[in-house]
């Protein structure tokens, strides 16, 4: 299998004391220059892929299974870029997320609902974590996904995240929420549930994520973002991290604007971390069953 990209090693922020100028002098004028030491916070490399009608057959209508051989090229993707979360969608059972991701380094979850496409958590097993319940989008009809909801404790907060899959259909931006179209109708239904949770654990210290396939190109003027973002109250902040974030996915004939996306609410002074599309080569995408969604992931800080 050929990767068109690098992937870097995960690294940890440290405050910089040359950042601090009258620090680093009070530092050289006393003895406490010996026992200085910096302030380590670890981040995490957190990623979301919808990995497409991930169970035995592959799509609908088609005669086509994932081999062993499909299997490995996924699973080395998910080897390169070592998520330390990985939310996912379109996932049957825990069973074949299990043939991409080692079973004794990864945790899988999965939402609460009898369907071949689901949402959840791939979570690496030295991480402290509780799962919330699922949070109901399948608002007006049954088939709709639910969001899985975990949470991290860390020093001063948590953080919680959000695996979702949105109503399909309503993809474009110049597409009014208020069309007839039923993949908007249900897309509009579901954002009040979206705009309550980030209210509820964006509070305090906590970091909040909302990542996976929202079925729609956003941007900061688009009707679906200012909805979730508008009249926003207390002293967080919600950041689209991917507003600006081309899609180069081989299954694309071009590049194209996202409809995955990671969405962050944090205080102001927390900064925000940059996003990248996980890519492979074409003739990977020729010659194996992949996904028609590249992973998206970032490393975020997160002192624990």
């Amino acid at each position: 299998m050929q990767l068109s990209q690098e992937v870097p090693a995960k690294t940890a922020s440290l405050v910089r004391l040359s950042d601090y100028p009258l620090i680093w002098l009070l530092l050289l004028t006393t003895a406490g220059l010996a026992f200085c030491k910096t302030n380590k916070t670890e981040s995490l490399r957190i990623g979301s892929w919808n990995i497409e009608w991930f169970r035995p057959e592959f799509r609908p209508n088609s005669p086509k299974f994932r081999t062993n051989k499909d299997f490995q090229a996924l699973k080395k993707v998910i080897d390169t870029i070592k998520p330390d979360i990985l939310a996912v969608q379109e996932v049957e059972s825990r069973e074949f997320l299990q043939r991409v991701a080692e079973p004794d380094h990864y945790t899988s979850i999965l939402e609460n609902r009898d369907s071949d496409q689901r949402t959840g958590f791939l979570i690496r097993k030295s991480i402290v974590w509780k799962r919330h319940p699922d949070v109901s989008l399948n608002i007006g009809h049954d088939g709709l996904r639910l969001g899985v909801h975990i949470e991290l404790p860390g020093r001063s907060g948590s953080l919680h995240l959000l695996s979702i899959h949105l109503a399909s259909g309503c993809w474009a931006t110049e597409t009014s929420l208020n069309s007839s179209q039923t993949g908007c109708l249900r897309l509009k239904r579901q954002l009040p549930t979206l705009k309550k949770w980030l209210h509820r654990y964006g509070q305090g210290n906590n970091q909040v994520v909302i990542l996976g396939d929202f079925n729609r190109r956003l941007n900061a003027n688009d009707a679906v973002w200012q909805h979730l973002t508008g009249k926003q109250t207390g002293k967080h902040r919600i950041h689209l991290l991917t507003g600006e974030v081309i899609s180069r996915c081989p299954a694309s004939l071009q590049p194209q604007a996202l409809i995955d996306h990671i969405v962050i609410s944090a205080p102001p002074d927390h900064a925000m971390p940059s996003v990248t599309e996980f890519h492979w080569s074409k003739k990977t995408q020729k010659n194996q069953l992949m996904s028609d969604h590249c992973p998206l992931y970032m490393d975020l800080p997160f002192p624990r």
